[in-house]
């Protein structure tokens, strides 16, 4: 009498499996072993093509290109269509939806949120911009990737006259670090910082992968400027402080008294109407009084002006400093922001002027210089630690060297990056013109 026992066929598909990945291993275990064999018998050979493909790797650097934090794909991007300055509402409504009818074309489009606002009317200048956030269907629904479709809008856009008109795509990651590439130009005139941003900015349209290029003095706001004829306003006793007084308190108002109610003090201000200062004629007629008490015109001592100035300025250690900015498609912006450098190099600075690049490209530059820092302590401190412990100072080198040039590892190190990133987005509409969302489903 005997008792058979049956192997499940489900167990013994795996011990095959399993067999046949032993012999496998085997096998190529063999074959390490011979190639290290003639490896070692051929050590000129061997040395020769370690050092060959790794002098290889060292010249194929440059052209592998460099990013401190890709962009993510994020399925939106967003549209600002500027009119004008002194364009109502209607106008920037209409520019505006010609852009909605070609991004409506879009396959890929889900949803279309506009905000628009025009100008008051009022000289001292509103926003005349129309801002569209665009977002698509998830990226594993479509074939193209968000920065592809974004270039296609920017083709499409162009050619609509009479406003200017960018495109740009939205990611969180970017937006933290600062996307594209930026050019700082510092110095203490302003003309001369515009004209040579202005040379900047035009060579850089040429470079390849460029896109939307931009300085922060292009966003001016208009104001009302006074000239005061000095010799005029000492003929009638006034002097330019004097004139600015009584033009501030006939603008922005005064306070004339304070009332007292219940314990409360409230100042009680006077003002002049808002539409009793709607144009330059308003201001020229302004009443000024003189030093023997006369009323007379402001243009009689003031020559009025409109002039376009920076809404904002920047300085860096008491510098003023202007900065050029532009968006990367089909390229990585470490290329791009060595041809600009190449650019900068050869452009000849005047004194107590200097440029360089900042964003993400001065910070790429300080990583790496710190990155490389740190490697280089890194092998002197485990150098040290393997002499002490070896008790010799030629093993540890050589086990160093070996470790560096990766002679059995078959490639150098690489990074990849791979972020996934969702978010949810609330839009608040504070003094919106107008709004409309439109959506697919």
């Amino acid at each position: 009498m005997y008792i058979e026992i049956k192997t499940p066929k489900k167990l013994d598909f795996i011990n095959k499996m399993l067999n046949m990945f032993d012999i496998g291993m085997k096998k190529l275990s063999n074959l390490y072993g011979r190639f290290l064999k003639w490896a070692v018998w051929h050590k000129k050979r061997t040395l020769s093509c370690v050092m060959l493909v790794f002098i290889a790797s060292l010249c194929m650097l440059p052209s592998v290109g460099m990013e401190l934090m890709p962009s993510s794909d994020e399925g939106t991007f967003s549209v600002t269509v500027k009119a004008p300055k002194g364009s109502n509402l209607d106008t920037v409504d209409a520019l505006s939806l010609q852009v909605e009818e070609i991004l409506e074309q879009i396959p890929e489009m889900v949803s279309i949120s506009v905000t628009i606002s025009g100008s008051s009317g009022s000289i001292m200048g509103s926003s005349e911009e129309s801002s569209i956030s665009c977002v698509l269907v998830d990226k594993n629904e479509r074939d193209r990737s968000t920065d592809e479709i974004v270039e296609e809008v920017r083709n499409s856009v162009k050619n609509i006259a009479g406003a200017e008109i960018s495109v740009s795509s939205s990611s969180s990651m970017g937006s933290m670090m600062g996307g594209g590439v930026s050019v700082e130009i510092y110095g203490d005139d302003m003309d001369k910082l515009q004209e040579i941003s202005d040379q900047i900015a035009s060579q850089m349209e040429q470079i390849e992968g460029v896109r939307q290029v931009s300085s922060s003095l292009e966003d001016q706001d208009t104001e009302v400027a006074l000239q005061i004829d000095k010799e005029r306003a000492r003929q009638y006793g006034l002097t330019g402080s004097d004139i600015a007084s009584q033009v501030r308190n006939t603008v922005s108002g005064f306070t004339a008294t304070t009332l007292k109610a219940n314990g409360t003090e409230m100042d009680i201000r006077i003002v002049f109407p808002d539409e009793s200062m709607s144009t330059l004629s308003d201001i020229n007629d302004l009443s000024i009084m003189t030093g023997d008490g006369k009323v007379i015109p402001l243009s009689s001592v003031a020559e009025i002006t409109m002039e376009n100035v920076p809404s904002s300025i920047s300085r860096d250690d008491q510098s003023r400093y202007v900065t050029i900015s532009c968006d990367v498609y089909g390229r990585d912006s470490g290329s791009i922001g060595n041809d600009i450098q190449a650019i900068i190099d050869q452009m000849t600075i005047p004194d107590g002027y200097s440029v360089k690049l900042g964003g993400t490209n001065e910070m790429m530059n300080d990583t790496f210089s710190s990155l490389g820092l740190v490697i280089v302590l890194a092998i002197v401190l485990v150098y040290m630690v393997m002499a002490a412990q070896f008790e010799s100072f030629v093993n540890p080198f050589i086990i160093n060297v070996y470790h560096s040039f990766g002679i059995y590892r078959g490639n150098f190190p690489a990074v990849h990056y791979r972020r996934t990133s969702e978010h949810d987005g609330v839009d608040w509409l504070s003094g919106a013109s107008r709004y409309r969302c439109k959506q697919w489903y």
